[in-house]
């Protein structure tokens, strides 16, 4: 038990320091600084409110367009960096794994949780605008707390998996942008689901990221609690990921220093 336990202090500690790192590195160098952690998702959300508020006409049931994108937006840059950098943090730290007893979950996990900060600088924003055009802040807020953990599980077994596949296959990461894109559009990040044709969709209740994004608005814009089946499925969908990634990450970890 005693050696667990020095095990799990190891892990934290050295997540902490990866974490702190992948931070203050982000930006250096940049013009803008820290300014991007805000600035990129307002782009974003000022090109597509542009696009399908002027010239496509997308109704959101009375939500101004831009407050509605900026709320998947936020969710969806958070995935996107999460996985990106997940998939490339065993590669790109290939001198810790080969040269040190590192233990190899943290590097995964630090590229998550180094994204953190900036999705709750852009979730302070989201709710600073809400007040701005008087949207009452729900007392239900909580529960986008914990949406936001079962999405950190679903990424944190993706990465897993990903990284894995990227040690043994090195154009994992290349793939992976073109899926992202893909993966994008069949998300409800800049569109609500219930414009998709009734036939089509099904496939967008395959994406876990739907149901993310769906109950977060739920709770922020509607003020009510999200879908109790939607969250169930949403249950089985981070666990069930988390336990095939940690469980390809674990069978392939000795092999790692040898092929990577």
């Amino acid at each position: 038990m005693l050696i667990k336990s020095n095990k799990l202090k190891s892990i934290f500690e050295l997540v902490l320091i990866l974490s702190l790192r992948e931070i203050k590195s982000r930006y250096k160098g940049s013009f803008l600084g820290p300014i991007w952690v805000i600035a990129y998702p307002l782009f974003l959300t000022a090109i597509t409110t542009l696009v399908f508020s002027l010239f496509v006409k997308i109704e959101t049931d009375h939500i101004p367009y831009g407050l509605f994108a900026l709320s998947g937006i936020i969710v969806w840059n958070f995935f996107g960096k999460a996985i990106n950098l997940g998939t490339r943090s065993l590669v790109s730290n290939r001198d810790l794994i080969v040269e040190t007893a590192v233990y190899a979950e943290a590097l995964p996990i630090s590229y998550i949780l180094g994204q953190l900060p900036d999705l709750l600088i852009n979730f302070c924003l989201l709710l600073l605008l809400l007040l701005i055009f008087h949207f009452p802040l729900s007392y239900l807020i909580p529960f986008v707390v914990l949406v936001i953990v079962l999405l950190i599980i679903l990424i944190l077994g993706l990465t897993l998996l990903l990284s894995t596949l990227n040690v043994v296959y090195k154009d994992t990461q290349n793939l992976l942008e073109p899926l992202l894109l893909i993966w994008f559009y069949l998300t409800p990040v800049i569109y609500p689901l219930r414009i998709v044709p009734e036939n089509y969709q099904w496939i967008l209740k395959l994406n876990p990221i739907s149901y993310v994004i769906s109950m977060i608005r739920d709770v922020i814009f509607y003020q009510k609690l999200p879908n109790w089946i939607d969250l169930i499925i949403l249950c089985l969908f981070s666990f069930g990921i988390f336990g095939v990634g940690y469980f390809i990450f674990r069978k392939n970890r000795p092999a790692f220093a040898d092929i990577i």
